[in-house]
């Protein structure tokens, strides 16, 4: 369970964005009423949906379903980018959902052929990967190291914490389980990240909880909540906000004094947020910070069988819940999806959404918008603002990171020579 997600930065006010020009929200929107026109950004694919642990925050349905994605799938919906004019010069790919190794070597090695096969010369391929790193063994590592893979994986911090929350199927902690395939990335070389997700009890002892990382050998730690989305229904950090922010600048203030041989990615994005210049994206007159999760089709999540979505990744799991599924690949074209009216009740609702956000937030012009399936999930509706996911991976670490850098610059004045 990880989201690949990251928020735009800007060191600029929302006024930088201007004033807009309100259309009609009842307009029909396309592709083209996107200025610069969308690409994609991110092609999350699935797989398959099982998982052979029982992790209790997980949001995803179907996780017994043993069934695999055929390669074709893969391969078809690239030719799908294609046909809608979406693929640009760098097609990443990230395979994502219950536990993706659960489909075996060969189905990557023939998916990533049929990719490339179907790939234009002029596009670069990049293929990320997160697992829960229980089923590693050399085999797949001569497959990460051949393929050259972006490898995550999912480790929640040490055993009282890890345990507590993902277990295997028969109900004991996996932490050892994770370990050796950990273990077997580090023996081959294998480079490799962590998502960790947090939750009330890992908060204690920043301290300790940077020791169990600094044996890994890894190259950087990315923090998520718990968070409330599709099957679980509540973020253990609902309005407990000030739990989480003792927490993190602890655990920044220890990294600092440790030198880390990894970075944080909340602190590395948010300091880049700070002193960026974001890009910024025309809808119809309107202008808003370019967020992927608020833009049609810059992030495609494929299912097993084909069916997709787009805007936040966390949508694909709830397809059966409220009709996040816009099409499938062997059917549908992505302009296709757009057109239907079900597709723009969801996006004019999303971007009803970053108006509310535009007009209350202090943040809107670092995150965009914020991430529509935490506002559908948390509030229940994509016309919202503010959610707990927005105040721990967005607001905390930014306040935080502004505070660091005013402090090494000695005055806010001084800020903008950093």
């Amino acid at each position: 369970m990880g989201r690949p997600l990251m928020f735009n930065g800007s060191p600029r006010t929302e006024g930088r964005f201007g004033r807009s020009r309100r259309r009609s929200s009842s307009s029909i929107l396309t592709l083209d009423s996107f200025k610069p026109r969308p690409t994609n950004e991110l092609l999350v694919l699935q797989p398959t949906a099982f998982c052979n642990l029982a992790c209790d925050y997980c949001y995803l349905p179907n996780r017994d379903s043993p069934e695999v994605m055929i390669p074709e799938t893969a391969s078809r919906t690239v030719e799908r980018l294609i046909e809608s004019n979406l693929l640009g010069s760098v097609l990443n790919v990230c395979w994502h959902a219950g536990e993706p190794l659960v489909a075996g070597r060969r189905f990557f090695r023939e998916a990533i052929r049929q990719i490339d096969e179907v790939s234009p010369p002029t596009t670069v391929v990049r293929h990320a990967i997160q697992t829960n790193a229980t089923l590693i063994d050399d085999s797949w590592c001569d497959l990460f190291l051949e393929l050259e893979f972006s490898v995550g994986v999912s480790i929640d911090g040490p055993e009282a914490i890890h345990d507590r929350h993902r277990k295997t199927r028969s109900g004991k902690g996996s932490l050892p389980m994770v370990l050796r395939g950990v273990s077997q990335l580090r023996r081959r070389g294998v480079p490799f990240h962590v998502i960790a997700v947090l939750n009330a009890e890992s908060l204690p002892d920043p301290g300790a909880y940077l020791d169990f990382f600094e044996g890994l050998g890894i190259e950087e730690l990315c923090l998520n909540i718990d968070e409330a989305e599709g099957d679980y229904a509540r973020s253990s950090f609902q309005s407990r906000d000030g739990l989480f922010r003792e927490f993190y600048e602890r655990l920044i203030d220890e990294a600092e004094a440790r030198q880390l041989s990894f970075g944080i990615r909340e602190f590395s994005r948010s300091v880049a947020a700070v002193l960026g210049d974001p890009a910024r994206i025309e809808v119809n007159g309107e202008f808003f910070p370019s967020n992927a999760q608020t833009v049609p089709m810059q992030i495609i999540s494929v299912a097993r069988d084909g069916k997709f979505s787009t805007f936040s990744p966390e949508l694909q799991g709830a397809l059966s819940l409220d009709g996040f599924c816009f099409g499938n690949v062997w059917t549908d074209s992505f302009e296709q999806a757009i057109g239907r009216p079900e597709f723009q009740k969801t996006m004019q609702r999303i971007l009803a959404g970053v108006r509310v956000c535009k007009s209350s937030c202090p943040y809107f012009s670092w995150c965009g918008g914020g991430a529509p399936a935490n506002k559908y999930f948390e509030n229940g509706d994509f016309t919202t603002g503010t959610t707990t996911y927005c105040r721990t991976a967005v607001q905390i670490p930014f306040d935080d990171a502004l505070k660091r850098l005013e402090l090494a610059a000695g005055t806010t004045a001084n800020l903008e020579k950093l």
